[in-house]
């Protein structure tokens, strides 16, 4: 029994070869390698692209090189300022940081936020943005010390309605 298959890039018939795996021949689309990868869909909003130097390149980037004279460094991003991805107007383009760009897009977590005991407003580190709620150690320590604590337990010397000496134990 010959396994067949018809080919998604040129509508040809095309048969299972002995030595294909029969889980390979089930995900196969093409009667050969080079129609391999044609038929991806494109992306629905894409930057414009040109072939400068024989690369293909955005054109946004490609323009504000040429404006500004020289190359643009990896960690540049060029800004659309109007948000049309398709406008290269130089007055519309502009070059930032990615910290810039993410500042100005909102970021998913914010730069710099207030410490949860003392109020004070400090910066955590970049990979710490999203769990960071203390500004020191010491406002840690304190704020471990609170989620650890149980005020209705029988025994708390944190409880409203606590013995005075208990009270005293507290301060």
């Amino acid at each position: 029994m010959a396994l067949s298959k018809i080919c998604a890039h040129c509508g040809k018939e095309f048969f299972k070869s002995s030595h294909l795996a029969f889980v390979h021949w089930s995900n196969q689309r093409f009667c050969s390698h080079k129609y391999h990868g044609r038929n991806k869909p494109a992306l629905v909003v894409e930057y414009r692209g040109t072939n400068y130097d024989g690369i293909r390149r955005p054109l946004h980037r490609v323009l504000m090189e040429e404006h500004l004279g020289r190359k643009l460094n990896p960690d540049e991003l060029v800004h659309h300022k109007d948000g049309n991805k398709h406008n290269n107007a130089l007055k519309n383009l502009e070059v930032m940081s990615a910290v810039d760009h993410g500042r100005l897009h909102n970021l998913k977590h914010p730069i710099s936020k207030p410490c949860v005991i003392c109020g004070i407003i400090f910066t955590p580190h970049k990979t710490k943005r999203a769990r960071a709620q203390t500004c020191s150690k010491e406002c840690k320590i304190k704020l471990v010390s609170q989620k650890v604590r149980r005020p209705n337990a029988v025994n708390s010397k944190y409880r409203e309605d606590a013995y005075p000496s208990q009270i005293k134990a507290r301060l």
